[in-house]
């Protein structure tokens, strides 16, 4: 018959044991068993080959977290390095990632939680990588990759500005309130959560939006152009503004709205005739 022997080494180091089989009518048999702990006792709680945050925002920070169990003997003292060196050299894009806290000391059959962050400013992808090691004998433990895609909200505008254009007929009325729509399309791989803002006149029939990628929405802007109540010509200019939730980023487009009514425009409000003789006439000209 076959017999299987299972053997749980906890520490770097050699282990020797006596297996005894005992034979009924024969007597025992010794078994001498030897075996070499290798590698480390520090086991990871997700893979640490490579840790990918996928894609992104800029500037919001990232973060995922685990936990370095110590399943030996001996305490065990830890230490991240980032392969670039403890500093940025000139001329190099700041630390994409990073791994908190930075030294540790983890006990004897106990574990310590640790933190993967990452954060940049600027569009792109970016990689670290960093090296795990036993603060005692330098020796590298693990040697993860750490990566990910960063993006800045891309949302697309069917128009590049809207105008309204009232124009006053007694004999043809106008409705004074007029309506444009205008589609809105998120072109980024990520969801965009996002509030539009109008100033009046200009109002909005929607204002908090949520778009995933490639997905589209239409918003109805509206213009009272009987807003000033004066009957008086003039453009108006403003802004629609998009906020998003998750990203500084502020983008924007122009609204403008042309007023017309049959007014005439005088070079002057005040007219002066100085001073005039009695029984006379005197004739001021107003362009």
């Amino acid at each position: 018959f076959s017999l299987q022997v299972f053997a749980f080494l906890d520490e770097i180091m050699k282990f020797t044991e006596e297996f005894v089989l005992t034979v009924e009518n024969t007597g025992d048999i010794a078994v001498k068993l030897v075996a070499y702990g290798k590698g480390t006792t520090v086991v990871p709680s997700i893979p640490l080959d490579t840790v990918d945050f996928g894609n992104q925002f800029t500037t919001t920070s990232v973060a995922k977290t685990f936990v370095l169990s110590n399943r030996g003997r001996k305490p065990q003292q830890i230490v991240w390095v980032n392969d670039r060196g403890s500093k940025v050299k000139e001329g190099e894009p700041p630390f994409a990632f990073w791994i908190a806290p930075e030294r540790a000391t983890i006990l004897p059959k106990s574990e310590a939680v640790f933190t993967i962050e990452g954060l940049s400013q600027t569009v792109g992808k970016f990689t670290e990588k960093v090296s795990c090691k036993q603060q005692q004998t330098h020796k590298i433990i693990y040697h993860p990759v750490l990566t990910g895609n960063f993006h800045a909200p891309l949302l697309k505008f069917s128009a590049s500005s809207i105008l309204f254009h009232y124009s006053y007929d007694k004999d043809e009325p106008t409705d004074v309130l007029q309506s444009r729509p205008l589609t809105l399309k998120n072109t980024s791989p990520l969801v965009l959560h996002f509030t539009l803002k109008a100033g009046a006149p200009f109002t909005l029939d929607q204002t908090e939006y949520q778009l995933g990628f490639g997905e589209s929405a239409t918003v109805n802007v509206d213009f009272d152009a009987s807003y000033r109540g004066d009957r008086v010509s003039h453009r108006h200019k403003t802004k629609l503004s998009v906020v998003y939730k998750d990203h500084p980023q502020k983008d924007s487009m122009e609204l403008l709205a042309d007023v017309t009514f049959p007014n005439l425009a005088l070079e002057t409000d005040t007219v002066d005739f100085g001073c005039v003789l009695n029984e006379t006439v005197r004739k001021v000209y107003l362009l």
